[in-house]
């Protein structure tokens, strides 16, 4: 149930970029979503299981014509689960040509809070689950 919500989430966000060409991320053709996150180590099992379930919605997605005649393209990135790497993959594409719209899934609290410090300056959105109380309180709606 909570995929479903996270991509439901995630499907919202992108029908937002609807008209958002200058946007990193977007393209007339595609919107593009980075997944950074343990596609090795203690939570490789659990994440390939979210990666999985993501990749089959937004086919799904693509095969009824994407979001506003955009593709979701899901690019995927091993930070080992390792937050200092999660930070340095998460950061090295900002401003880059490979900026994503949006990135999507990230695993681990520690993880998430890496990330967080290098997107939220970049206003780059994170699509994460979490039941840490530091993503809750105070609200976190970027």
């Amino acid at each position: 149930m909570l995929i479903k919500v996270l991509l439901a989430s995630t499907v919202l966000l992108l029908a937002l970029a609807r008209s958002a060409f200058a946007e990193p991320g977007v393209t007339p053709d595609t919107v593009t979503l980075m997944q950074i996150a343990g596609f090795s180590g203690q939570v490789a099992s659990a994440v390939s299981e979210q990666n999985a379930a993501a990749v089959a919605y937004f086919e799904a997605i693509n095969a009824r014509g994407g979001v506003h005649g955009r593709r979701v393209v899901l690019r995927t990135a091993d930070d080992h689960f390792e937050p200092p790497q999660t930070a340095k993959l998460a950061g090295g594409l900002i401003g880059t040509e490979n900026e994503p719209f949006a990135y999507f899934l990230p695993r681990g609290t520690p993880n998430v809070e890496a990330m967080l410090k290098r997107t939220q300056p970049a206003g780059i959105p994170v699509v994460a689950q979490s039941g840490a109380q530091i993503f809750h309180h105070p609200v976190n709606s970027s």
